[in-house]
């Protein structure tokens, strides 16, 4: 951006600058612009300098940012973040969802072309400016309320077992059930409706490699009976297991091993 256009939107009396100072020496800083009567400020410009970076500065400059926000009664920063910077604002909460409607910020946000819209939406109940300790207290009641569960600083008695044996039951280490391991936890997973696909697919093939086995040509039909008039006394219904002249039918799965053979005997 032009240095005019920076100096003339950082001076500008409706916009503020945020400004983090290091030995006396300004290392950063965010301009940003505040809408109090709609209940949201603009990020327009933040940047730290760049032997700086990678050192927290930003996370620092954007954490004093939402306690000055959230003390004044603002909870929501939108900006428009260019590539390098999306990185940067989705690590201090910002998002590409934009869940205020669009007529609350038309008007009010500049547009500029090659960036992306993101927003961050502020708690009223947090302490940004005591985020880090807040975060080291939740991972530690956290932590504590595992080690109330858990039995894992317990020492169990080592496997004399596997002297003479290849293998040992998961069930029969000492230990392991004391941990909450059971045995369905080791079982294959298979849902009702993979198992059904599986089992069809199986007897479908089950069912093509018969009709083209080289020895199956004399029961690809039924026995023609005005040629064979003996052929239904001596073959009754129950003995013609292998004459099958029914097509596939894809519409009709094969669910059961019963639905295929009950078409090979038919």
């Amino acid at each position: 951006m032009p240095k005019e256009y920076i100096a003339r939107t950082v001076f500008d009396r409706k916009h503020r600058t945020l400004a983090l100072l290091k030995q006396d020496a300004v290392i950063g800083g965010v301009c940003f612009r505040p809408f109090d009567e709609c209940g949201f400020l603009e990020i327009v410009f933040c940047a730290v300098a760049s032997n700086e970076q990678v050192k927290g500065y930003g996370t620092y400059l954007m954490n004093n940012l939402k306690a000055y926000s959230t003390k004044n009664g603002c909870f929501n920063f939108f900006t428009y973040a260019d590539n390098d910077a999306i990185g940067y604002f989705r690590k201090q909460g910002f998002t590409k969802t934009i869940t205020l409607p669009k007529r609350a910020t038309h008007g009010y946000i500049k547009d500029y072309d090659g960036g992306t819209q993101m927003q961050c939406v502020l708690h009223p109940g947090v302490d940004y400016l005591r985020l880090p300790q807040m975060i080291a207290r939740q991972r530690s009641a956290v932590v504590h309320a595992i080690q109330a569960r858990q039995t894992w600083n317990k020492t169990f008695p080592g496997l004399a077992m596997l002297e003479t044996a290849k293998s040992v039951p998961i069930g029969n280490i000492a230990g392991v059930k004391e941990a909450g391991w059971r045995p369905s936890d080791t079982a294959p997973k298979i849902t009702p409706a993979k198992s059904d696909k599986v089992l069809n697919t199986t007897l479908r093939q089950l069912h093509r490699d018969l009709k083209q086995h080289p020895s199956a040509w004399p029961f690809l039909a039924a026995v023609d009976v005005a040629e064979v008039r003996a052929y239904p006394a001596i073959h009754t219904a129950s003995s013609n297991v292998l004459c099958f002249h029914v097509c596939d039918r894809a519409e009709v799965p094969y669910g059961c091993v019963s639905r295929l053979h009950a078409d090979v005997c038919t």
